[in-house]
């Protein structure tokens, strides 16, 4: 087959990116630094119910 595509998951994982880039955004304008951002992200995740 004469130029046949190739799955990337590359492509996948840069909408979850843009996610969370968009909610960083938000906090920041809501006058949060980034130690402070940087703490929800790992707290959130701790608490994810994936990792109980």
């Amino acid at each position: 087959m004469i130029g046949a595509a190739t799955y990337s998951a590359g492509l996948m994982s840069q909408s979850f990116w843009f996610l969370e880039f968009k909610k960083a955004v938000r906090l920041r304008q809501e006058g949060l630094d980034y130690d402070e951002i940087k703490k929800i992200v790992i707290l959130k995740n701790r608490n994810h119910p994936m990792n109980l």
